[in-house]
Order: C-alpha cells, then structure tokens, then sequence
C-alpha cells in the first residue's frame, strides 16, 4: 500500500493545497480515459471552486494483496466519510489528481470490497488521492449539483435575491456558531451580500445596536416556503441547515426594476 502511493503521489499533479497556500499546477496534457479528462477539467478552476462547487461521493483504502501469485489493487470503503467530506469543505488537506497511465495499469487488476448499505459499487479506480491527517484516501467528487438542479438553484436564488433586497428586517438566530435556529429575533438588515453558493448577511439588533454577520458557504441547496407575509427560507450547507424568515410584499418582491446581480443567473459549467 505505501509503495502505491508512494508511486501515485510522485506522479500525480497536486490541485488542492492546504488553507492560506497556492502552488502553480501543470495541466494534463493527455488522458485516455473520459472520466480522467473530465476530472483534468478541475485544474482550470480555482481553489476556492473546488470545495464549493464539488463534493466527495467515495473514499476508499487501497490496498496491494496477492491473489494466487498476481499482484492485486483491493479498494475498501471508508466508514468516516462524512468527516472526510467535512474536512474537504473546510479546505483541509492536500489533493491529487492521479495520473492517467497509473490509474490505467490499477484499472487493470481492480478489486473493490463494498462496504456500508449505502456505499456504491465502483468499476474502476478513482480520480484522486486526498491526503489528510497523514492518511491517504483515494476519492471520486462529483459537482454539487447538476445541470437541472443548477436551473432550479438559479429560482432559488433570484428568489432569495428579491426577498432580501426589498427587506428591511430579518427574522433569525444570530448564534451562528451552533447553526441551530432556537432563538429567532427580528433584526434590521443592513446589509447582503448573494453568490451562487454562499450568502453574507450583516444585521444590527434594534434594542442595543449591536451589530451581527455572518458568512453561509457551501450552499448546495435552497428551499422556501411562503407563509403569506413572508418567506421562510432553509439553507441547505456541507454542514448545517440554517433558517431565516424575511417579511414582503408582493408589490416589492416582484418590482421589476430590481437590479438582479448577474452573477445570481450564472450557471456554473457542468464537470
């Protein structure tokens, strides 16, 4: 096993750097496999793209047995995967793209050992190796979202959009740190700030004036639910869900000379 990712790490292009670090990455040139080209595709990206826009679906061990005399690559799924995905999200790690000649010749004596009622059966070896913590796994990430679901988000956020650009008030739990919504207060909202995964909000308490912001990343999805006099939205992140209800009107939410941020109706291309 260590042989193995001795020989993968050597090989492979480094993509994703720990917190506060950028390295310069070298674009494949070729892959022979469709699956590894579109995977290439990451690099163009930037490093706060990554963690946003893509997730972690497997990680796996891998393992070097023998198998009557024939050297064997055995893959195992991992039973802390959604901490594995945690860290993914919060920038941690090292990332690397595995090179296409060396997944080619694993692919070739592939051995996958499914494990967990919700693990999926894998053909051939996975794209990447995440390194953390000093153990290596071997991972497959996949957008958060794909084509028809970008569409639905782009609602989504126009919707939110509107609610919030028209609102003078907010409805919400400013103890962001537990990411629960037991202790909803009404706020003036001074300021919002919306991206296609993520929304900063600034408030101020209408009793002491104390002021509160807050950053929600990793935005995967949004849902709504209209309570005749206002909206209640969820925010559906790699971590936590978060709630907040924000009043309106029909006349302000539909105003047409709301000026929509362009980046809202961007849909980001598919992987």
């Amino acid at each position: 096993m260590k042989r193995i990712l001795e020989n993968v790490i050597t090989t492979a292009t480094t993509i994703f750097l720990p917190r506060g670090y950028r390295e310069s990455v070298q674009i494949i040139e070729e892959s022979t496999h469709s699956q590894h080209e579109q995977s290439a595709e990451i690099l163009n990206r930037s490093l706060e793209e990554i963690t946003a826009k893509f997730r972690i679906t497997d990680a796996l061990y891998a393992n070097e047995i023998e198998v009557q005399g024939v050297i064997k690559h055995e893959f195992t799924n991992v039973n802390n995967l959604h901490e594995i995905q945690q860290s993914f999200a919060n920038n941690e790690g090292v990332l690397y793209l595995v090179d296409s000649n060396t997944k080619k010749e694993i692919n070739r004596s592939f051995i996958h050992n499914k494990v967990g009622y919700f693990s999926r059966i894998l053909r051939i070896a996975p794209d990447f190796v995440y390194e953390l913590n000093e153990q290596q796994y071997w991972i497959n990430i996949e957008a958060i979202r794909n084509v028809e679901e970008e569409h639905e988000h782009t609602k989504s956020l126009n919707l939110l959009y509107r609610a919030l650009y028209q609102a003078t008030q907010i409805h919400i739990d400013v103890n962001f740190e537990y990411g629960k919504t037991t202790k909803e207060r009404t706020y003036q909202l001074e300021y919002f700030r919306v991206d296609r995964n993520s929304l900063f909000i600034v408030m101020k308490d209408f009793e002491d004036n104390s002021v509160y912001s807050h950053n929600f990343e990793h935005i995967r999805d949004i849902k709504c639910s209209n309570r005749g006099e206002g909206l209640n939205f969820w925010l559906y992140m790699a971590h936590d869900t978060y709630r907040f209800y924000i009043p309106y009107t029909e006349e302000s939410l539909n105003n047409p000379d709301i000026p929509i941020d362009p980046i809202i109706k961007h849909v980001v291309s598919k992987l």
